[in-house]
């Protein structure tokens, strides 16, 4: 069994359509791009937006921090100053980094939800896996992604994958497994029966007791889909269990997995039949997953793709490969620039897949 494996990062995301139109000198007015609704790049997570203030407001323990994690963004080190925070084991820091998964989970819905009705629910994704499902004859895929947004689930229809449970995202039964390493936006970990009082069935009061109890919250390692927002409880028949949110603190050199555990071994398992390799909008900074491939990659000829705005950004992250976790992997790699959108459109996998 031969396989592809396609690696998104926040790149990915944020190029996710291929046209702009403008505001003004718009044949259709009613149709434009607020750039204030463009899935953010790591460094923008904390950003001046409004949309993302309006977010932060909501999160008063967050308030102290705001001004280093906005310099931090404008300066280009969000990543390094997070893991800075986390670094820091005072409690009022745990209640702050709490903090900071509720708003990263608020903030991404949002912006999802508007960027959805402005593109009109286009999008690179249904458009790439159109591309490959017509070249891949009878090969298996693996999608992981970085992104804690949920555009590439909602295009998996367009291979016929529909994705509603947990179980769904790596089901044998279909040639297509999508792995959510660092979180999604729809996800939330359990917390231990008996650890608080749900009975206000209130999704904001509970969301803001799990901050401020964020030291003692005693979370378990079974992951559950939640629409709720912000997601605090799920009632089932026999008892009402907290929820906190799936989703990983982007830090630099992230050396932990925000998934569940068959998840991860089932990406392992495939790992170990990839022998071409697409990254989309990737940094590969992320130690702990280059571990991965270089463990479960190496000893065979890989045939890689590296796609970012321009070809010294797709070289760089190329260069991670050759030292590190990933270091001795025979890659022949081809440089694209343009991003995810002009990639699509000249349908430069097929330079992979045929």
């Amino acid at each position: 069994m031969v396989m592809l494996l396609v690696v998104f990062g926040a790149g990915a995301s944020h190029d996710s359509l291929d046209v702009k139109p403008p505001r003004m000198n718009n044949p259709d007015p009613n149709w434009y791009i607020d750039e204030g609704h463009r899935l953010p790049l790591a460094n923008e997570l904390f950003g001046s937006r409004a949309l993302f203030a309006d977010q932060m407001k909501q999160f008063e323990v967050l308030q102290p921090i705001l001004v280093t994690l906005r310099r931090a963004g404008t300066e280009g080190h969000v990543e390094a100053t997070l893991r800075e925070l986390m670094d820091d084991t005072r409690p009022v820091r745990t209640r702050q980094l709490m903090a900071v998964r509720y708003y990263l989970q608020m903030a991404i819905s949002e912006c999802q939800r508007l960027w959805e009705i402005d593109s009109k629910n286009a999008s690179n994704y249904k458009a790439l896996l159109d591309q490959i499902d017509q070249f891949r004859g009878n090969e298996e895929v693996c999608l992981a992604t970085f992104n804690y947004d949920t555009l590439l689930e909602q295009a998996m229809p367009a291979v016929g994958l529909t994705i509603t449970e947990m179980q769904h995202y790596v089901s044998k039964s279909h040639p297509y497994r999508v792995f959510k390493l660092h979180g999604s936006i729809n996800w939330a970990r359990t917390l231990k029966v008996g650890s608080g009082d749900y009975s206000s069935k209130h999704a904001w009061t509970i969301a803001l007791r799990h901050i401020e109890d964020a030291a003692q919250l005693d979370a378990t390692n079974t992951f559950v889909r939640s629409d709720q927002r912000p997601c605090a409880f799920l009632e089932t028949k026999d008892a009402i269990v907290g929820l906190v949110p799936a989703i990983a603190i982007p830090v630099e050199q992230k050396s932990y997995f925000e998934c569940p555990k068959e998840h991860l071994d089932e990406l392992q398992s495939l790992l170990q039949h990839v022998d071409k390799l697409l990254l989309i909008g990737w940094r590969a900074t992320e130690e702990h997953f280059l571990a991965l491939l270089g463990e479960h990659l190496k000893g065979r000829p890989i045939r890689g793709q590296a796609v970012a705005k321009d070809k010294d950004s797709a070289k760089e992250t190329t260069d991670k490969f050759k030292s590190g976790p990933a270091a001795g992997l025979n890659i022949d790699w081809e440089h694209f620039d343009g991003g995810f959108s002009e990639f699509v459109a000249t349908r430069r996998v097929e330079n992979l897949l045929k």
